[in-house]
């Protein structure tokens, strides 16, 4: 399992969110809580919640979207720069 403390900017990551609560499905921006991402660390927080990265398209978002008890959260590092 990865942790925060094995990435570091540069690194190349993905991450896959997934709830299991039907809140989620029903406000607007479910999709962060039920999706893969895939970038490079361009900014390492203290939790993946709050540790940036840059997708293939040039977008800055965050690592992982927090769905806190009711879903899941998986971090996989690509390639280590």
């Amino acid at each position: 399992m990865t942790t925060i403390n094995d990435i570091k900017v540069g690194d190349i990551v993905q991450s896959t969110v997934g709830t299991y609560s039907q809140k989620y499905l029903m406000i607007d921006g479910y999709e962060k809580y039920n999706m893969t991402k895939q970038g490079t660390v361009i900014f390492k927080g203290k939790s993946f919640f709050d540790t940036i990265i840059m997708t293939e398209e040039g977008d800055e978002t965050e690592l992982a979207a927090d769905p806190g008890s009711s879903g899941y959260v998986h971090i996989s590092i690509i390639k280590i720069d």
